[in-house]
């Protein structure tokens, strides 16, 4: 991962509550592979870059 890779998570990281981190853990918790927590991961990551990009 490069240092700007590093910044952007950091700043996603930041940007999420609590509770959306709690959902999303527990949501991780019960999947099953690798691939499935990848997939899932990357489909909140663009969900949650959609919401600040395009709605705000």
């Amino acid at each position: 991962m490069n240092p700007g890779s590093i910044l952007n998570i950091k700043k996603l990281i930041r940007s999420i509550t609590l509770e959306e981190a709690k959902k999303v853990a527990d949501h991780v918790l019960s999947l099953d592979t690798s691939k499935e927590i990848e997939n899932y991961l990357n489909e909140e990551i663009k969900i949650k870059l959609y919401n600040k990009v395009i709605l705000n």
